[in-house]
């Protein structure tokens, strides 16, 4: 009979299950987008069209729509990059020494 073999390898660890990095959501900007901007243009198209006046009331309502969607989309991205950002770089509890050192030598 064979002398049994020594284990020279560690044994293997299961790889940790990294979790992906915090992203941008884009469907729930994208749906604000379309609610906001593109169906109401969209429907005003339709109307316009319909009723043959047709610069008129796609002009009112790009006016509204246009500012209301892009306040709308871009306080939703502003809130979800607050999110990943929290995330990401949480805030700092303590400031590190070497700034208080450095506030003393160059008072502001």
């Amino acid at each position: 009979m064979s002398a049994p073999v020594p284990d020279v390898f560690p044994p293997r660890s299961q790889p940790a299950v990294a979790t992906p990095p915090p992203r941008l959501q884009a469907a729930p900007l994208l749906k604000r987008l379309f609610w906001a901007l593109l169906l109401p243009v969209g429907l005003a198209l339709l109307i316009d069209w319909q009723l043959g006046s047709l610069p008129w009331v796609l002009l009112a309502t790009a006016l509204i729509c246009i500012p209301l969607a892009s306040f709308v989309v871009s306080r939703a991205a502003l809130r979800d990059f607050e999110r990943v950002l929290a995330a990401v770089a949480p805030p700092a509890t303590e400031e590190p020494a070497s700034a208080e050192q450095e506030r003393r030598v160059n008072p502001r």
